[in-house]
């Protein structure tokens, strides 16, 4: 390149070269006030709005991990109906094979169970609770009539949220305290 053509090229200035700590240091020699205040305005708005932007990031992803949990929630909770609704299906049918035993050997059938109350002293009887209607046993359930007497039935809960939610890495808590 000649030296004519180097004259030509437009000259960068030589603040824009400057780093922003220069110019400021640059504005403290010669006591420019105003400049040192917008260049500080500058560098304090651009912190403020860095950090309002990770707060708000921060804040979606909770909200979002949020409604993933309070989903999977609702799932285990389908579930645990559907598990205590088998679970009540299998205690009438024992029930009803209880009763067809009951009447097979002394012609009664059970109206009522009696529950158990323990209060500080002692474990007392109290009134019986009235049997729910049973629906009648199948044909196969009254052939194995003490198989299906005696099987129990012990559901699980689903816990698919509550370990998600200790899980590493998760917070583990979604609503902060106040």
């Amino acid at each position: 390149m000649s030296k004519t053509e180097a004259d030509a090229s437009p000259e960068v200035p030589a603040t824009a070269r400057r780093s922003r700590l220069a110019r400021i240091a640059a504005h403290l020699r010669v006591q420019n006030w105003t400049a040192i205040a917008l260049e500080f305005l500058v560098v304090v708005a651009g912190v403020f709005i860095g950090l309002q932007a990770t707060n708000w990031n921060d804040d979606l992803t909770d909200r979002r991990r949020e409604a993933v949990v309070l989903a999977e929630i609702a799932a285990d909770l389908r579930q645990d109906r559907e598990e205590l609704a088998s679970g009540r299906a299998i205690a009438l049918r024992r029930i009803a094979a209880g009763n067809q035993m009951l009447e097979l050997a002394t012609g009664r059938r059970m109206t009522s169970i009696n529950m158990f109350a323990v209060d500080n002293r002692s474990l007392s009887t109290t009134e019986g609770v009235a049997l729910p209607e049973t629906p009648p046993l199948s044909e196969q359930a009254r052939a194995a009539l003490w198989s299906t007497f005696v099987t129990g039935y012990y559901p699980t809960p689903s816990t698919t949220a509550f370990d998600s939610c200790l899980a590493p890495g998760s917070s583990g808590s979604f609503v902060t305290p106040t």
